[in-house]
């Protein structure tokens, strides 16, 4: 069987993108390619009667299509019989994998071995008599990812335990799969990455537009959250379950939104107003815990019923004086650095 091992793997450790799908995508990617498809990007708030986080697109093409774009050209398959073989010839041809697999069924996870059946992705970059190489995490949204290597059985067994587990049960379809998957209601399980040798081209001055037009956009849509300060006091006060739920579902949204902004600021320009979204951040994370706390003990408390509006305002104040500074950036500058 010999030994294959595909080099420049450096695990992306700086903030959580998305899901385990997009983490091990970013795997592969350098930094010119990870602010291409980070900046593709821009999120604001709707003028909703709900909290929540809605996305403005710079290339309108989901993120498959963008792939051969930065250098990738890539394939998918629904689901494979012989799991082994495949993984074997992909590696063989210079792919890398980004495999569906069922944690219960890994031996190295010992959040989920023999405990949970969840949807997963890994990468994988090599294989050896008895072993495959992959990039994994040691519990479910961490970001401790690192370079290791599971059992040839172990990630067989959890490539069949999604089909058999976790596929029939789960209906998620993330928003940038290929059409097809969202038609035939199904998860692809098999995706192949592949560089094409092609030169990237961005176009560096029509990406910064793009900024520039959509973070007025974004200032203008801090409104809403002055609006959203009686409406989640009354849901604080009602405690119902699933509205509780799903709004910490959109707080999850919104604080991981706001850290990739971090993250991609902070690399592409010289700003130094990090630390009021850090302090955003903070502070969606406490009503993230005020609001998680109220639904699992059902007990209200004055004092968080009060916090809610000043983080409300704090967060306000913090996103919308960050914002504003981005557009005191000389972006001619940095155009001309990407010449």
């Amino acid at each position: 069987m010999g030994k294959v091992i595909l080099e420049n793997i450096n695990p992306f450790v700086d903030i959580w993108y998305k899901d385990c799908f997009f983490m091990s995508l970013m795997h592969l990617l350098n930094l010119q390619q990870k602010i291409y498809l980070l900046f593709n990007e821009f999120y604001i708030y709707p003028k909703d009667s709900t909290l929540s986080i809605k996305t403005l697109k710079y290339d309108e093409d989901n993120i498959f299509k963008l792939l051969p774009k930065i250098g990738l050209n890539y394939k998918y398959k629904m689901k494979i019989s012989d799991i082994q073989s495949e993984i074997i010839k992909s590696l063989n041809n210079k792919e890398w994998i980004i495999l569906a697999v069922d944690p219960f069924y890994e031996d190295i996870r010992k959040d989920a071995y023999k405990k949970l059946h969840i949807p997963h992705c890994l990468l994988i970059y090599g294989y050896s008599q008895e072993v495959f190489y992959i990039v994994e995490q040691n519990y479910s949204l961490s970001l401790q990812y690192k370079l290791g290597e599971i059992s040839q059985k172990s990630l067989i067994e959890s490539y069949n335990g999604f089909l058999e587990e976790v596929r029939k049960n789960s209906k998620y379809i993330g928003e940038d799969f290929p059409v097809e998957c969202k038609i035939k209601s199904q998860f692809p399980t098999y995706f192949t990455i592949k560089n094409n040798n092609k030169n990237i081209v961005i176009d560096v001055k029509k990406l910064i537009n793009f900024i520039l037009n959509s973070i007025p956009i974004l200032l203008d849509s801090l409104k809403t959250l002055k609006k959203q300060e009686n409406y989640l006091q009354k849901l604080y006060k009602k405690g119902e379950e699933k509205q509780l739920t799903e709004l910490i579902s959109q707080i999850n949204k919104i604080i991981i939104a706001r850290k990739i902004d971090d993250f991609r600021f902070e690399k592409l320009t010289s700003n130094n107003q990090k630390i009021l979204i850090q302090e955003s951040v903070k502070n969606w994370t406490y009503l993230r815990t005020i609001f998680s706390k109220l639904l699992f003990s059902k007990k209200y408390n004055e004092e968080h019923f009060i916090n809610i509006i000043l983080s409300i305002r704090k967060i306000f104040e913090c996103e919308n004086d960050y914002y504003t500074s981005l557009l005191n950036i000389d972006w001619r500058e940095i155009q001309d650095g990407y010449k």
